[in-house]
């Protein structure tokens, strides 16, 4: 099959979530537990991601988002200033991919949140 035409992303190591518009889930239905602060000015949609720290980070990245916090320590929370949510899709957005992807770029940032962030994509 050629993929000429396609899009395509860097493949990141991170923890794949969906986000509902109110809380993330991992791709089994297992719940995250961001602080706050993390998902203030979220949008009210669901997105398909990833949380992601940074390259060669994948088990720090792990143990920050599967923490729960049930302590209200404020030094785990502070782990979350680390990991940045980045949208690969709207897959509820009843639209063709390339559109979703252009909706995704201009809405995203007027979140004006530090945490979240649309991963760039190519056409192949």
């Amino acid at each position: 099959m050629d993929p000429s035409g396609w899009y395509g992303s860097e493949k990141m190591d991170g923890v794949r979530a969906i986000w509902t518009g109110s809380t993330f889930y991992s791709r089994n239905g297992n719940e995250f537990y961001p602080p706050k602060f993390f998902i203030k000015n979220f949008p009210k949609v669901t997105l398909d991601g990833e949380l992601f720290t940074k390259r060669d980070d994948f088990s720090r990245c792990v143990g920050i988002v599967k923490t729960m916090n049930k302590k209200n320590d404020p030094s785990l929370d502070d782990r979350w200033k680390d990991v940045t949510y980045l949208v690969y899709d709207a897959p509820t957005m009843q639209k063709p991919f390339k559109n979703r992807i252009e909706t995704l770029l201009k809405e995203i940032p007027k979140t004006n949140s530090p945490y979240i962030k649309v991963l760039p994509h190519i056409i192949i």
